[in-house]
């Protein structure tokens, strides 16, 4: 029973100015690069796979805002033709310095010939990776960083401080390292027009010095209400933050990396997983508000404050009447939950922006190790816990605007994806204390 991993890496960075996401106030184009944006592969086969009819998986992390489920449906197929009995989870590393792709949501229009550019470049990823593979071990380890993380809707709330890295080893060789940690990489602001990693890419070049023939995959984990210490309105704001800068996101980074440095190195030394793979996946129906609609007054307002002379509260009026005449309501959304095992190790991927609430639960309730992923196969917006809704705030009662959800999920949200998730990590043998 053996395990084998490749590798593929490809630039995924436009040539030409295109518009950004992740700030709506950004109006402006990029104005050129600060570092290349990557699509990373990485396939992970294994002969050990009794009962499933999967034995590779690939992960494909694209530092990108967020993943669309036409294009996880697209290189699906591609790589189902590559690899018939193999399975592609999509990625994103959710940076705020990326192009904008999702043609669904009001996150700043997409340019076609840039999403062409995407596939191109993520199936050459996947050839490579594919083509590269061989025989390895595979360790995990765990770090913690508590200085990085914050909650931005309760300064006493919640984090996830650890710093968890898979590593992939033949002989005294370390092939590759996949790394995650739950902050969003939104160190930079709305001022920056830089095309840019943000943090991730700091960690996974600090590495990459260490680990010179290494490849190094960075995700992104439940980081719903989680960021480096500000405010989700002050993403609304023009004015300059001095620790918004890249000076800020390279010491995140490198503080990051060493932490994973160490786990790393723990990693190759003690915990071992096993060579056994398995893997699932389900669609999952999510309810929407099936009161909601923005109120007479709310459009008045809106209305108001698009001839504004503040410029950022003009931006987002208009996106918000946009929103408002092209609301088409449904009941439900579907999107894709999966799970991943390694070994003694459990990987659960969400799609959209969960808070931090389902990781820690996952590994409250796992006797075995769980590694929890997040912006995975479709971007359905953020993820909110039960509590939440209770609170109200940004990522509640505002944020599936931008999404383009014709009403926010309701706080059922929270058990459904509990009882969904639970029930593929049985699938591939989690055992719930």
């Amino acid at each position: 029973m053996t395990f084998k991993a490749g590798f593929g890496t490809t630039d995924i960075t436009p040539s030409y100015p295109v518009t950004m996401s992740g700030f709506a106030i950004r109006g402006e184009p990029s104005q050129g690069v600060h570092d290349q944006l990557q699509a990373r592969a990485i396939v992970i086969e294994c002969d050990e796979a009794p009962g499933y009819d999967t034995n590779i998986v690939c992960l494909l992390i694209l530092d990108l805002i967020g993943i669309s489920s036409d294009l996880t449906k697209t290189l699906g197929s591609a790589f189902k033709n590559m690899c018939p009995n193999g399975e592609l989870v999509c990625l994103a590393t959710h940076t705020h310095g990326a192009p904008a792709v999702l043609t669904s949501a009001h996150l700043g229009r997409p340019n076609k010939t840039y999403l062409s550019y995407i596939e191109q470049q993520s199936l050459q990823a996947l050839h490579i990776a594919l083509s590269t593979r061989q025989t390895c071990t595979i360790h995990y380890g765990i770090s913690q960083e508590t200085t990085v993380a914050h909650n931005r809707r309760d300064p006493r709330g919640v984090i996830d401080p650890d710093v968890s890295v898979v590593r992939f080893q033949a002989g005294e060789h370390c092939l590759g390292l996949l790394v995650s940690y739950a902050c969003h990489p939104v160190v930079l602001g709305p001022q920056n027009h830089l095309l840019t990693r943000d943090y991730p890419g700091y960690v996974v070049d600090e590495l990459k010095s260490r680990y010179p023939q290494a490849t190094v995959l960075f995700a992104t984990g439940c980081a719903g209400q989680i960021n480096t210490g500000h405010l989700a309105t002050d993403s609304w704001k023009h004015a300059v933050s001095s620790k918004r800068t890249f000076e800020e996101a390279a010491r995140i980074g490198q503080l990051l990396a060493e932490a994973a440095y160490h786990a790393s190195e723990d990693a190759k030394h003690n915990m071992l997983l096993s060579a056994q793979l398995a893997f699932a996946k389900a669609d999952v129906t999510l309810a929407l508000d099936s009161h909601y609609a923005p109120a007479s007054e709310t459009l008045a307002m809106w209305q108001q404050q698009a001839v504004s002379t503040e410029p950022a509260a003009r931006v987002l009026a208009d996106i918000r009447l946009q929103w408002a005449t092209s609301r088409q309501y449904v009941e439900q959304v579907t999107t894709q939950l999966c799970v991943l095992r390694l070994g003694e190790l459990h990987i659960p991927i969400f799609p959209g922006e969960p808070f931090v609430d389902y990781a820690l639960y996952l590994k409250k309730h796992c006797d075995t190790p769980v590694l929890t992923l997040a912006y995975g196969n479709d971007s359905p917006g953020y993820l909110p816990t039960a509590h939440a809704y209770a609170e109200g705030g940004y990522e509640v009662a505002d944020a599936f605007m931008f999404y383009g959800l014709p009403a926010p999920f309701t706080p059922a949200l929270e058990p459904t994806l509990k009882s969904a998730m639970t029930t593929l990590m049985k699938e591939v043998g989690c055992d719930y204390l």
